[in-house]
């Protein structure tokens, strides 16, 4: 007789009655034999070990998702690896276990039997026979995957938050030269199952970095890193499951997880991990459990490929199907470069090529600064606080300078170790020990340092006048050594060498909360700084230098908007704003990457008529899809990715119109969790807010709007305030504006938003429409 275990949540309590009182009857059958983890209680405790070797020695897996317990979660992520057949149940009328589902849907995408009593319970499993099933859940998501052999040999997944605890993991991987693939809950809340599931196969270890109860989004982070640390521990990796405090862990992993509440803990912690990683490295990679899929032949869909939909993943693949729209030259031809654009647009992407092609050039050297999460609250709390008599900009000035020249001078330097010794001339081998020799400048991670140094400093050791406040910053700020780095750069550049240094993620520590004018001034003051910048690179000994400076910012359209609201003469910033909006663009990127990554050869024509559908309702089908979503790379490529994986698991030979749809929904359900990262500190707000649209008309009034802010917590006292919500709205594309008859305009990037509001004013209408990328998720009806 085989035999199963039943996993649930001791909350809501009425489930674990249900279940119970189903096992029973089940039992009584004998047609199998279920336990549950309440079978093995041991003096009245549950002991963990136990609870794996049950589910282990199971034949198969049942669990109840109803109230999405992370020890739940954890089994069954455990039984996927041990590759158990599986059973879900779902209570979908528990509203919170409803709305927490939603939020982990593109991770959790396998079906389950709906319930309400035991009846029901008993009902479904007998109809399912779990007990008999071949259905092999781990060969049918990898259906989906594309057998990528990752070289990595680590996967962290990051907290939703960016902390000094994420920033020190970060920072201990990179000293100890760990290559790891980053899954960042900033940028994305939760991956596709099978994103997952394909990095597990060959990367041998995972950290999960949990977050702590009292931030928030700590649901869905934490439920996250149970699931996939279970599939982890399944699949017999080295795991290292950590979280700031405070956080309750599960009984299931109360021995696996490691807690800290300061810095040094974290630090010691991920340093002990990365040793032992480095001792097994080769015996994980020789000996871990790997799962070995039935070699069958595979249909010409599953080998075309899309790629990813972050740049941040694909790296070192960018160059295969980038589209250039603009010349290189277009973004680094001034000293000083600007580009802005949308979140999801394409600036990263735009970087990383970038920068490729530059290196290619023995005539440039480049340097990207990517802070990861310089966290910028004791620079802010210096910069509110500077007595009136002290110099702001100076500062900001020193700070930035300080940045700029160290993060080029370690460039510098791990390009000259990357050099055969016999290529290495005598200036350059000074250089190197000039660098180690101040090693706490450079070779430790920047942000945390100067982010303790700021937050120490107190404002009495600045004196009483601007020369000491000067004085004080500069021996913060090692000023003495920014000049020794100029000279020294000066002898190693090339006659005609182009510097061109790169700056991105500087929305990674952008707030939106009262401080908005101090963070725009910090922002202002790097445009500002590289003007001296350059004249103190290209001039040097009061002579013409022989090389050129470039800097380029890659800047997010929402805070660009912030600085110039806030600079003296907004009208002299030049920059380019990157906007891929076009469906003739778009559709390129599509073609693009599907005939570089597919397995096959798949040329642009070959898409459109053997592996899609050609119309739907009536709709061409890139009209259709370009109707409904955002015109950004990102969310195109997005829906692409969900139509095929529906079309794969349903056997089709091509993307049929249901595949098309579930594409959409699935899409619809993303925007709405990208447009609340994205949106920043309001995300509760923001949420309750849309939800209370569920089921409504897609065309809303501005009572309406009030209406649900009121319900929402969101103020609306005045008008001014109202209007402000619903600008916001209008800047994240949620809402589009009224400018004549039944004609709605959506602002896309930012620039136009001015002008379509103008229109929408002089027209008088008080409707909006909310925007078709959100009609599937909120049930929106014309």
């Amino acid at each position: 007789m085989k035999q199963g275990f039943f996993a649930y949540s001791s909350e809501p309590k009425y489930c674990g009655e249900f279940i119970e009182e189903a096992i029973k009857n089940i039992n009584r059958t004998k047609t199998t034999y279920l336990v549950s983890w309440n079978d093995l209680k041991i003096g009245g405790k549950f002991i963990i070990n136990p609870i794996l070797e049950k589910i282990d020695k199971s034949d198969y897996f049942c669990a109840d998702l109803t109230g999405l317990n992370d020890n739940v979660l954890f089994e069954l992520g455990f039984a996927i690896g041990r590759d158990k057949p599986i059973w879900l149940l779902f209570d979908t009328s528990h509203i919170d276990s409803l709305k927490k589902f939603e939020e982990l849907s593109l991770l959790i995408s396998s079906g389950y039997s709906a319930y309400s009593n035991s009846t029901q319970i008993i009902s479904s499993f007998f109809k399912a026979e779990p007990y008999k099933s071949t259905y092999n859940f781990l060969d049918d998501s990898l259906k989906t995957v594309t057998n990528q052999n990752f070289k990595e040999p680590l996967l962290y997944l990051k907290t939703q938050i960016d902390t000094n605890y994420s920033q020190t993991i970060h920072s201990n991987l990179k000293k100890n030269k760990v290559i790891f693939l980053l899954d960042d809950a900033v940028e994305n809340k939760v991956q596709p199952f099978g994103w997952y599931l394909e990095r597990l196969l060959t990367i041998p270890s995972l950290i999960a970095e949990f977050s702590s109860s009292s931030r928030s989004g700590y649901e869905t982070q934490n439920s996250k890193c149970s699931l996939i640390s279970g599939i982890a521990y399944g699949l017999n990796l080295k795991v290292l499951m950590v979280s700031e405090k405070p956080y309750e862990v599960p009984i299931d992993y109360v021995d696996l997880l490691k807690k800290y509440s300061s810095a040094e803990e974290c630090n010691q912690i991920i340093s002990e991990f990365i040793k032992k990683l480095k001792d097994d490295y080769f015996d994980l990679v020789n000996k871990k459990k790997r799962y070995i899929v039935t070699q069958r032949k595979r249909s010409e869909l599953q080998k075309i490929y899309f790629g990813e939909f972050q740049a941040e993943h694909e790296e070192d693949k960018i160059d295969q199907y980038y589209i250039e729209t603009r010349t290189i030259p277009d973004f680094v031809g001034k000293n000083i470069n600007i580009v802005v654009g949308r979140k999801g647009v394409g600036k990263t992407a735009l970087l990383y090529h970038m920068r490729n092609e530059l290196e290619l050039s023995k005539k440039s050297h480049v340097c990207t600064i990517k802070p990861i999460t310089f966290d910028l609250e004791g620079l802010i709390y210096l910069l509110e606080n500077i007595p009136e008599r002290f110099e702001r900009s100076y500062l900001i000035e020193t700070t930035w300078k300080f940045l700029i020249y160290t993060e080029l001078a370690i460039s510098v330097y791990k390009n000259i170790l990357n050099k055969p010794p016999y290529l290495v001339s005598e200036d350059q081998f000074k250089f190197v020990d000039f660098i180690e020799e101040n090693d706490d400048i450079f070779i430790e991670d920047i942000s945390i340092r100067l982010e303790q140094q700021f937050q120490n400093v107190s404002f009495k050791e600045f004196g009483e006048t601007i020369k000491s406040f000067k004085v004080r910053i500069s021996e913060i700020l090692h000023s003495d050594i920014l000049g020794k780095i100029r000279n020294r750069l000066n002898n190693l550049f090339e006659d005609n060498r182009k510097i061109v240094v790169l700056i991105d993620n500087l929305d990674k520590s952008w707030k939106k909360d009262s401080r908005l004018e101090i963070q725009s001034r910090w922002i202002l003051g790097l445009l500002g700084v590289t003007e001296r910048i350059v004249k103190d690179f290209t001039a040097f000994n009061n002579q013409k230098n022989k090389y050129s400076f470039h800097l380029t910012i890659f800047l997010r359209s929402d805070i660009f908007k912030y600085v110039l609201e806030y600079s003296r003469e907004p009208d002299k910033i030049e920059h380019t704003r990157l906007f891929l909006n076009t469906p003739e663009v778009l559709y390129r990127i599509i073609e693009e990457r599907v005939f570089k990554l597919s397995d096959i050869e798949v040329y642009p024509e070959d898409l459109w008529s053997k592996f899609i559908c050609e119309e739907i309702g009536g709709k061409k089908i890139k009209e259709y899809i370009f109707e409904r979503i955002i015109p950004r790379p990102r969310d195109i490529i997005y829906l692409f990715i969900k139509s095929k994986e529906s079309a794969v698991l349903k056997g089709h030979s091509k993307i049929e119109r249901d595949d098309v749809e579930h594409g959409y929904s699935e899409y619809s359900k993303w925007f709405l969790r990208s447009v609340l990262v994205e949106d920043g500190i309001t995300i509760n707000q923001m949420e309750n807010f849309l939800d209370e649209f569920f089921g409504s008309n897609e065309i809303i009034k501005k009572k309406t709007i009030i209406e649900n802010m009121i319900k929402s917590d969101i103020p609306s006292t005045s008008d001014e305030k109202v209007e402000k919500f619903i600008d916001h709205l209008s800047d994240l594309s949620i809402l589009g504006r009224e400018i004549d008859g039944n004609n709605y305009v959506f602002d896309y990037d930012l620039e136009g938003s001015k002008k379509i509001k103008r229109l929408a004013k002089k027209y008088g209408s008080n409707n909006y429409l909310i925007h078709p990328a959100l009609k599937p998720y909120l049930g929106l009806f014309k």
